[in-house]
């Protein structure tokens, strides 16, 4: 009875042991040493993403260009949750080193119509 459970006891320390090797080892460390076996014939290579998004670009390239157009029609109506007021915040301070790029960037979204310069306060 002693000497069964002893052994079965020594069985599951080897077999603790064993876990923790794999767990420290990396896998190309546990392949070295047989304790795990990669089958990389059972793996599919992916050269490539596609995603459905895609597809609607290619289909039709009048829609989807390269840069954003405008809504055709002449309202829009934003439906907010019952109740909601708005706030008004002031900008956030950009740091120095990014005025630059932030400059340059508004100004290329003013160039291509996306945005417009506002000079005075938004209503609140």
């Amino acid at each position: 009875m002693l000497l069964s459970l002893l052994l079965i006891l020594l069985l599951l320390l080897l077999l603790l042991l064993i876990l923790l090797l794999l767990l420290l080892l990396s896998g190309k460390g546990a392949q070295k040493i047989d304790l795990i076996t990669v089958h990389y014939d059972k793996f599919k290579v992916v050269n490539a993403v596609s995603s459905p998004a895609h597809d609607y670009v290619q289909l039709f390239p009048d829609t989807f260009k390269e840069t954003p157009g405008t809504l055709s029609c002449k309202k829009v109506h934003l439906t907010t949750v019952e109740g909601a007021s708005p706030v008004i915040e002031s900008a956030p301070t950009l740091p120095e080193s990014c005025k630059d790029v932030v400059k340059a960037e508004l100004q290329r979204l003013v160039d291509t119509g996306m945005i417009v310069p506002v000079d005075e306060p938004t209503p609140g």
